[in-house]
This record gives structure tokens, sequence and C-alpha cells, in this order.
């Protein structure tokens, strides 16, 4: 995705916690899913924006959001 970032001026931003549990998932169906995600993000940010990627525990679960 990192091209398209680019061609459009985009920044990106990542906030995560210092660790995260192992924690079980499909990697083809994440990526699937990230990659959607971010490829939306992508088209709906204006030139020059900013979108920023988040994740955070909540135990038991993570919570990944993506704001554009």
């Amino acid at each position: 995705m990192e091209p398209r970032f680019r061609e459009k001026r985009m920044a990106v931003s990542f906030e995560n916690p210092d660790s995260l549990p192992p924690l079980p998932f499909d990697p083809e169906k994440l990526g699937l899913a990230f990659t959607n995600i971010l490829s939306n993000a992508i088209n709906y940010t204006p030139s020059g924006g900013t979108i920023t990627v988040s994740v955070r525990l909540l135990e038991p679960w993570v919570e990944v959001s993506v704001r554009d």
C-alpha cells in the first residue's frame, strides 16, 4: 500500500501498545481485512491527508481502528 500512500502524499501513523499478547487469527483473512480498510481510507482521504491506525488492548479483545 506504500506506493498509494506516496502517490497521494499521505501521512500514515500507527498508535499501538508496547506489547500485545499472542492472538489466534487467520493471517490471510486479517491481511485481506486490513487491505480493504486501508484501501477505503486511501480512496476517501484527500491528497496530503493523514491516516491513523491504532491498536488497543481491551482484554480479552484487541481493538483496531483506522481514522482518516
